[in-house]
């Protein structure tokens, strides 16, 4: 299988178009993204717990991409994003350690695309 590479200038981002192809993979009609702050709930050990934010724009029909960059051995790290919500981000936080997480606030860049 062939690795596609898409490449986007940073001033088009917001409304690059990218097609389908023809073995039937999704369209997407274009990619926004961002960073937020939010604190995370406590999350005890080797669990998960969700935290909102306010995102302007966001749709309940956008799929969503979260990346965090921390130690994931004592920080709850995000291992899920939707919308449940039009303007509200929901993040899953999971902590693998086998103590309570720090809970600090955390920058998160999060990846919207339109299908």
């Amino acid at each position: 299988m062939a690795v596609e590479t898409y490449k986007i200038g940073k001033k088009a981002v917001k409304e690059e178009q990218l097609d389908d192809d023809s073995v039937g993979r999704a369209k997407v009609k274009c990619l926004k993204f961002g960073t937020v702050s939010i604190t995370p709930p406590v999350v005890d050990a080797q669990n998960v717990a969700t935290g909102t934010v306010a995102v302007s724009g966001l749709k309940t029909t956008d799929k969503i991409l979260v990346m965090m960059q921390e130690d994931a051995q004592k920080e709850a790290i995000p291992v899920a994003a939707y919308c449940a919500e039009d303007g509200v981000l929901t993040i899953q936080f999971a902590n693998i350690t086998t103590g309570t997480a720090t809970t600090s606030a955390k920058e998160i860049l999060w990846i919207r695309c339109i299908p």
